[in-house]
């Protein structure tokens, strides 16, 4: 960007961290909250929710609209969010306020960018719950041009991220439409009108276990270590940060190997997203992840993950999860689940459906990461200070 001078220094050199503590009984009903669940990995969108009557049992911070919300538990969940409200969050995000030299926006893209998500989750130490400390990121290398030329870089990127999120809406209105029709071909257990044998989820399957409890011994390159974050839309994606070495995974994988036709389920955080292994692909996971085996006499595995993406089975996930920052599924909830077992002919009209569904939202989701491998792209030009189109 011909004649624009930039600096450089630490992001504590122009943004404070602000813990302002909040205490449970200063806590008002109706104030919004925000837990890390609350903030959407993909985008940085932020859904606040009130508060009800002696809910929280724990200090929360305090945080507005000037202020950027980073996650720092597991920071390669990407949890950097922004919103035009104010009210209290988890102890596991950090509200940011910019100084007088840093436009908000452009901080909020400028954290957000995969190039500092690498280097928040290399300066995060390995844990069941790792952490990134408030120290380390206020240490974090920072480059900025004046105000007006960082208020137009978050706005060209604020209109491509929108471009996203029109796309990915596309998506989702595919999955929305295949949950209604499960509702419609197979209603409710609850009332279960149609009367389908309905059967404990454990009955059904195989086996039901979850991924590995204890941080493997990473390397550089190797096979992909799966998180919450890589089950998306029903699909699981393999872009990770993280490896693990072929023998790392055959002692991780040893007891219960991954197979075709396994079911992933996420049950902390952002629980309650399933998707069907449809690859021989290697790879393993976190415990974050409910591996599930379908009894593939019983119940098709397609049709289960089905099932488990329905309201039906969402509603039983709700009331079962337990905690307010991180929410969490037990296995022991989980394997309890009541679900259909209808006929094989019947199991199979669905899946044409689904199939069918599934097929006409490939090209929508071709359309999402090319627009996102666009944002990403101009990310990174925009942030080392590159020539590129003007808004």
């Amino acid at each position: 960007m011909t004649g624009v001078r930039w600096r450089r220094g630490e992001l504590g050199d122009v943004a404070v961290i602000e813990r302002e503590s909040v205490a449970p009984n200063a806590i008002v009903e109706g104030e919004a909250f925000v837990g890390l669940q609350n903030i959407d990995g993909a985008t940085g969108s932020v859904d606040a929710r009130a508060v009800r009557a002696g809910e929280i049992a724990s200090t929360k911070f305090r945080f507005g609209p000037q202020h950027v919300l980073y996650g720092k538990l597991r920071p390669n969940l990407r949890k950097v969010g922004r919103t035009d409200t104010s009210g209290i969050c988890s102890t596991d995000i950090l509200p940011i306020l910019p100084g007088p030299e840093l436009d908000r926006d452009y901080l909020f893209h400028f954290l957000r960018q995969p190039s500092l998500v690498s280097l928040a989750v290399m300066r995060t130490p390995s844990a069941n719950l790792p952490r990134l400390s408030p120290r380390i990121l206020r240490g974090f290398p920072i480059r900025y041009p004046p105000l007006p030329e960082q208020r137009r870089i978050a706005a060209i990127l604020d209109k491509a991220d929108a471009v996203c999120r029109k796309r990915q809406q596309t998506l989702d209105l595919a999955d929305q439409f295949l949950r209604s029709a499960f509702l419609d071909m197979f209603g409710d257990p609850v009332t279960n009108s149609k009367g389908w044998e309905i059967l404990p989820l454990e009955q059904l399957c195989t086996r039901i276990t979850d991924g590995t409890h204890q941080p493997p011994d990473w390397s550089e390159q190797g096979l992909p270590f799966l998180f919450v974050s890589n089950i998306v839309n029903g699909r699981i994606t393999f872009q990770t940060k993280k490896h693990i070495s072929e023998e790392t995974w055959k002692e991780l994988t040893r007891r219960c190997p991954i197979e075709v036709n396994d079911i992933l389920y996420t049950t902390v955080g952002s629980y309650g997203n399933a998707a069907l292994v449809n690859t021989d692909r290697r790879f393993a996971f976190q415990r974050h992840i409910a591996h599930i085996k379908p009894d593939g006499n019983r119940i098709h595995p397609e049709f289960l993950v089905g099932m488990l993406q329905s309201p039906v089975v969402h509603r039983q996930a709700d009331h079962a999860v337990r905690g307010i920052a991180q929410k969490t599924l037990n296995l022991g909830d989980l394997k309890k689940f009541r679900v259909f077992l209808p006929p094989r002919d019947e199991q199979e009209r669905f899946l044409k459906l689904r199939r069918s569904a599934l097929h006409q939202g490939k090209s929508a989701e071709n359309a999402v990461a090319g627009a996102s491998n666009l944002l990403d792209s101009l990310i990174q030009r925009a942030f080392r200070g590159e020539s590129w189109c003007r808004a």
